[in-house]
This record gives C-alpha cells, structure tokens and sequence, in this order.
C-alpha cells in the first residue's frame, strides 16, 4: 500500500462514497503489529513543500492523464500521488492522499483514495473503493478540508468514465493532526533496477494543480529524486516544476 507498510486486510477500512468514516473503536481487533515493512519500497522522485508556521493545508487539487501499463509486469507496485503528510515528507507518517496505483491488487491501474497512519492501532488504513481506469483517461486528484465540519475529503475522478473513488473521513480518525506538507510522489515496490517496470511513456505530469486555492511555481517546492543516484532503483529519474504554470513533472528511464 502507499506510505511503505504492508498492512493486513482486517485493518483496511474501505468506505462508500457517500459515508463519513468517524468510527469509534471498542478496542477489538486492535491492529497492532498489523503493518510491516514492505520490499524496497521507495518515494523514487519527489516534489514537497511545508505550510507555514506549522499550519495544515486545506486544499489541493491537480490534474493527470493516466500512462500506458508497464510492459514488464513482475509483481511491482507503482503509485502516482498528490498528498498531504504530518509532520515530515517521509513513509511513516500520516498522509492522505488520491492515488493511481499499477500492481496495487492487479496489473492494471486503478484510482483509489487512501488515509494511512502507520502509527494507529486502529484502522491503521481508510480507504474509497478502487476504480478501474484506462491509459490514455484524465483524471482529477483532490483533497479537502471542510474546517467547519472538520472533514476531509480525499477523491479521484476519471473524468473520462464519471467514475470516481471518494473517501470521507472525520478529522479526528484521519490522523487528528496538522498536514503541514505537500507532495507530489512517484512511489514504488518492487521496481528496483528493473527499469522496464516503470510504464513505457517515461513521464507523468500533473497540470492545474493549486495548493490551498492558489497556483505554486517552483520557488514553493523542494525537488528529490530519492532513486538517481541508487543503484538498486537508478532509473534516471527526474521532478520539476514549470514555474509558469506549477505543473509538475515526474521522469524516469523506462528501457
């Protein structure tokens, strides 16, 4: 799963579109221990920014066309996400976030929206139902604070199909914590040095993106390319921002 645990299924939460997930927990079928560490599981290239004066984001939204399916298909897991983190842009942290996923629970990709705090012992991890999408579809990635009501709202679109993963959750069972980071991450199990698991287009931008309503050029973002300069997952991969237009731009070598 994205955030870099493996987590048991008893203690993956998947909700419908239209329920608030508030919860309480009784203190049965605690998921203590439930969540491990995975494979080389990596963030291979990254952009992230943190709020100021440790306040939380409220909003994010951006835009992506979905890439063509890896042509070496050997069990890797490929995330393409927007999301918010507390306290610091690493795995292990609270994070939420709308996420295109290959390998996830098949070798196609899906949409999927995700809370996961590898730190609770309760539902550890919150999802929407995962949705097929197709290369070639445009999707829209969201996350939003309604302050008032203290929910969160973590959704993906396929604006092709009007299909659309949509997960609800109160503040207080998402972390109850300041998102006080922004990333966007290309994110990666089991890819390794095997370049040709990443899928064949050697690029994924995402476009219109807007931080809390407003359009954010390069000097907003810190750029990493965690995998370039390792030789168990180098495949010359890349991040940059247009500082014109804030899209956001994710490389690597496919072949």
């Amino acid at each position: 799963m994205p955030g870099g645990r493996y987590a048991k299924s008893r203690c993956i939460v998947e909700i419908e579109d239209d329920v608030v997930f508030d919860a309480e927990s009784d203190g049965e079928g605690s998921c203590a221990g439930a969540l491990r560490e995975a494979d080389l599981q990596i963030y291979a290239a990254d952009v992230h920014a943190e709020s100021e004066d440790d306040v939380s984001f409220v909003s994010l939204t951006a835009n992506m066309v979905v890439p063509p399916v890896p042509t070496k298909r050997d069990g890797q897991t490929v995330y393409f996400w927007p999301g918010f983190k507390s306290k610091q842009p690493e795995m292990g942290y609270p994070v939420i976030q709308p996420v295109l996923q290959y390998g996830e629970y098949s070798e196609k990709w899906e949409l999927q929206s995700w809370f996961v705090d590898a730190n609770s012992i309760f539902y550890p991890v919150v999802t929407g139902k995962a949705i097929d999408v197709s290369p070639g579809d445009n999707i829209t990635m969201s996350m939003t604070l309604d302050e008032k009501e203290e929910i969160w709202t973590i959704s993906g679109v396929d604006v092709t199909t009007a299909e659309s993963s949509i997960l609800k959750i109160s503040k207080k069972k998402a972390g109850n914590c300041v998102y006080n980071y922004a990333l966007f991450v290309n994110e990666n199990i089991g890819v390794d040095d095997e370049c040709a698991r990443m899928p064949p287009s050697d690029s994924v931008t995402f476009v219109n993106v807007t931080v809390d309503g407003r359009t954010r050029g390069n000097s907003f973002w810190t750029t990493r390319a965690n995998c370039e300069a390792r030789a168990d997952c180098n495949c010359s991969n890349t991040v940059s921002v247009d500082d014109k237009t804030g899209d956001v731009s994710i490389g690597w070598r496919s072949s």
